[in-house]
Parts: C-alpha cells; structure tokens; sequence
C-alpha cells in the first residue's frame, strides 16, 4: 500500500476563529504548487484589494454571509457570496472580502502556486 504521510485532512470549523479587532487569517496549506487560506471577518470587518496578475482563485463560503468586491477594467461589481457558494476569480481580476451582511463571514481561498498574499 503506497504511504500517505503527504496526506492533508483539516478539520475546517475546528479552524475558525474570529477577532473584533481584525480579521483572523489561516494559512492551511502551502505547498509549491497549491495554497488554501481561510479568512474570518467579524461584521464589518474587510480584507484589501488586491490583484494576481497570473493566479486564478477560488473562494469558497464557509460560514454566514458576506461579499466579494471585484473591479477589472475600471468598473466594480459587489457579489454576495454566502455559505456553501463557490466564486472563480480570474487572473488580474482585483477583489476583497467583507462582511458587510450584518454577521460574520468565514471564507476559503485557494489558487495554484503559493505567491505572496498581502499583508494580514
């Protein structure tokens, strides 16, 4: 039987956890070819718009409700994004997260490749 010691199993709500002072930032995997994040936002609370010039990403709603700010080519769309919903961004799409629904939001994100992620 082949080994599974590069096997990674992670308990998602065992994971969350929530500041009133700023948003909480997992890193969860971070290999040379894949990395996932979960972020948890407090009401109100909201990450930085940013962009990947040669990364997608996906997001994935994990818990309450929340949106994704996305501008590319000088126009802005807010998409709302709630548990169990999964958002493709394109490469150089800029986009945030917030939770701006009145309740906390938890959201994962992952894209290949592990390039640098702005600062918590």
């Amino acid at each position: 039987m082949p080994s599974l010691d590069d096997i990674t199993v992670i308990d998602m709500a065992g994971e969350m956890a929530f500041s009133s002072e700023k948003r909480i930032r997992r890193d969860l995997i971070d290999s040379p070819t894949i990395m996932a994040q979960m972020v948890c936002f407090e009401a109100g609370q909201e990450g930085i718009l940013h962009a990947h010039a040669d990364r997608d990403e996906i997001f994935l709603g994990l818990d309450g409700q929340g949106s994704l700010v996305l501008e590319r080519d000088g126009a802005r769309s807010v998409l709302d994004v709630a548990q169990g919903q999964m958002v493709h961004v394109p490469a150089g799409t800029a986009h945030m997260a917030r939770a701006d629904k009145g309740q906390r939001f938890a959201i994962l994100f992952t894209k290949a490749g592990g390039d640098s992620l702005p600062p918590p």
